[in-house]
């Protein structure tokens, strides 16, 4: 299947959409992955340890801050009342949060769930006593990991078959992949394996370049423009964080098929974003009461759509071997159809004082969005649009060869 795929790959220039094929294998985020099913899930890395709050001082929005009581004459300093209460709290809101996440993570299969682990045990075998712990509200709370947080339930349930796996059993893995090769009976398929496996060993990838590299690191290498301003007083603190992220992710789910009134877009900013609503919903409510905004609403844009184009590596930098080619990666903002014509949007929340400013920037991410999307949908590219959200406008690029 393996084989087959890199065949398809290379017989359509490299194109591939991920969130459209079929039989295929997503990677993703817990985050990303809310409201989505599939058949079968693979939950990765569950042993992985928390981060703790481990500061000198803790904070917390409702309680303040606590700092240790420092003794300069003993030189330490031990945590104070203040400091345990304000740390619980902070611990507990952290866990409600990971089992949030946690649920969403194991809610995502229609049929099958896998959920793995990696723990090192010692010498006792005390890794895995938390498997026997009673789950209660102080045992969550003191969970480190995931895996921690569900192996005592999953261990008394019927519903789930666990088993612990050695890491030496995984490490004879290579080996035991050639010996099943060796076992196969003379036929064609044997030949056909060990084809494949000749194949792929003998090419050698070039040590100066990378094998897939994303449209971000292209634009990056090719921008010459200068470090961004300070931001406004509406993004600042918390706001400058998250606020990028923010919109992108309003835009990405708001639900188009209702008339974009200013109540709807109300409603769904409301539905959508955590914090800072009022901002959110001024900049979402700018773009479809601009005329790009009520086209590709009309139109039904499409969002968020990933692609994988192979490109020559040479386009990339470095030093590679004449004909190399390499996957480049990215996720287009949004695109809608008017008469069998594409039209291309980049939203952009980047603070700048002139807006043909992100056409230099940008100008190179927006070349190779073009071109994917011209051969992913065998259609022309006649119009590319930066919506810049600071400046609530929109920046027409020619062509989408800026920056260069």
């Amino acid at each position: 299947d393996f084989e087959r795929y890199i065949e398809r790959i290379s017989a359509s220039n490299g194109i591939g959409c991920a969130k459209t094929s079929h039989g295929g294998v997503s990677i993703m985020t817990i985050h990303k992955s809310k409201g989505l099913e599939f058949p079968v899930v693979i939950v990765c890395g569950t042993g992985k340890k928390f981060v703790n709050d481990g500061k000198r001082v803790v904070l917390n929005k409702d309680l303040g801050f606590g700092i240790g009581n420092i003794s300069s004459d003993k030189g330490y300093s031990v945590s104070s009342l203040s400091k345990k209460l304000i740390a619980a709290e902070n611990n507990r809101d952290s866990k409600s949060e990971q089992l949030r996440k946690l649920y969403v993570a194991l809610t995502r299969a229609k049929e099958k769930l896998i959920v793995t682990a990696v723990l090192r045990q010692g010498d006792d075998g005390s890794a895995f006593e938390f498997v026997k712990s009673e789950i209660s509200e102080s045992y969550v709370s003191g969970c480190s990991s995931f895996i921690k947080m569900m192996a005592p339930a999953a261990e008394k349930s019927r519903s789930w078959d666990c088993s612990v796996i050695a890491a030496s059993a995984c490490s004879d893995e290579e080996e035991n992949a050639t010996a099943v090769a060796e076992e196969l009976p003379d036929s064609s398929m044997k030949k056909e394996v060990f084809a494949v496996l000749d194949k792929y060993d003998s090419v050698k990838a070039p040590k100066t370049i990378q094998t897939k590299i994303s449209v971000s690191d292209l634009k990056s290498a090719g921008s010459h423009l200068s470090k961004l301003r300070k931001a406004p007083a509406f993004m600042s603190g918390k706001v400058g964080a998250v606020f990028g992220t923010a919109v992108h992710e309003v835009m990405e789910k708001i639900d188009i098929s209702e008339a974009m009134t200013e109540e709807h877009i109300k409603s769904e900013v409301e539905r959508l974003a955590s914090d800072n609503k009022d901002i959110i919903f001024s900049k979402v409510k700018g773009f479809f009461e601009s005329e790009l905004g009520r086209r590709a609403a009309a139109a039904g844009m499409v969002r968020e759509s990933e692609f994988e184009i192979e490109i020559p590596a040479q386009d990339a930098g470095g030093e590679p071997a004449e004909g190399e080619t390499m996957l480049l990666q990215g996720i287009i903002d949004c695109y809608f159809e008017e008469d069998g014509k594409i039209v291309l949007i980049d939203y952009k929340t980047d603070v700048c004082d002139d807006i043909n400013e992100l056409k230099d920037k940008y100008g190179i991410q927006l070349k190779w969005y073009r071109l994917a999307i011209e051969k992913l949908l065998e259609k022309p590219v006649t119009e590319t649009y930066i919506y810049s959200f600071h400046k609530n406008a929109a920046l027409a690029v020619d062509g989408a060869m800026g920056g260069q």
